[in-house]
C-alpha cells in the first residue's frame, strides 16, 4: 500500500517533467518544446561566438574575398577578363607534335624563324647530334602538394617573354604587383616559375614559334 501511494504521488511530477521537454503532435511525431529549444540555442551560442558563426556557417565577405583572390577573381587585385583578353604579339607559325616524354621535333631546315626579342636554347650533349628537349620542367615541393613549372635557358628580353607567356597561359597580372598573388615568378639563376602543371602548354607554344 505504501509503495503504491509513493508511486502515485510521483506520477504527476514525472508527467510534468516529460511535458516540459517533449510534446507529441496529432500526427504522432515528437516535437521539442520551447524550453528545450532555448537550451539548445544557448548551447550553440556557448560553443561558437558570433564571429565564429558568421565565419563558419554564413557567407562571410572576408572569406569570399580571400577565395576570389586565390582564384584571380577579385577585381580589386586582378583586372577583369576583358582587360586580360589580349591578342598574342607573336602568332604560332606551325602546329608542333609532342611525344609522351615532352620532346618535339625542331623546325625543318628551310624554316625561317622571325626575329624575336627573346630566345630559348634546347638541351645539348645528345648522341648523334640529335635535337634536345625544350628546357621545361615540372617541380614538386612541400611533400608533393605544391606543383610548379620551371622554364630555363631563356635569353634576351625576359619581360617580353613573360608578357607573352601571360597571354598564352591566360594568367592575370596583379594590379598592386603583390608577388604573393602572382602566378609567375623569377627564381635565382634566371629560372621562370609558374604555378601549376603547365609544361605541355609552354612546350607547344615555344615549339610553335620555331624553337
Amino acid at each position: 500500500m505504501l509503495s503504491r501511494a509513493v508511486s502515485a504521488s510521483l506520477a504527476p511530477r514525472a508527467a510534468t517533467a516529460v511535458s516540459c521537454s517533449r510534446v507529441t503532435s496529432e500526427f504522432g511525431r515528437v516535437v521539442l518544446s520551447q524550453p528545450l529549444l532555448d537550451q539548445q540555442e544557448q548551447q550553440v551560442r556557448w560553443k561558437h561566438s558570433a564571429t565564429q558563426i558568421k565565419r563558419l556557417f554564413k557567407k562571410n565577405p572576408a572569406r569570399v574575398r580571400i577565395e576570389k583572390a586565390k582564384l584571380g577573381l577579385d577585381s580589386r587585385r586582378f583586372p577583369s577578363p576583358s582587360q586580360t583578353a589580349v591578342e598574342r604579339t607573336y602568332p604560332q607559325l606551325f602546329e608542333p607534335k609532342l611525344l609522351v616524354n615532352g620532346w618535339s621535333a625542331p623546325p625543318p631546315g628551310d624554316f625561317c624563324r622571325p626575329s624575336y626579342p627573346f630566345g630559348i636554347a634546347r638541351t645539348g650533349n645528345k648522341p648523334n647530334n640529335a635535337a634536345g628537349f625544350l628546357p621545361i620542367y615540372s617541380d614538386f615541393r612541400v611533400a608533393g602538394s605544391k606543383k610548379t613549372t620551371l622554364i630555363r635557358k631563356v635569353t634576351g628580353d625576359i619581360d617580353a617573354f613573360i608578357a607573352e607567356l601571360r597571354i598564352v597561359l591566360d594568367l592575370p597580372v596583379p594590379i598592386n604587383l603583390n608577388p604573393n598573388y602572382d602566378k609567375i615568378r623569377m627564381r635565382t639563376g634566371g629560372t621562370i616559375e609558374i604555378d601549376g602543371m603547365r609544361s605541355r602548354e609552354v612546350r607547344e607554344w615555344l615549339a610553335g614559334l620555331g624553337f
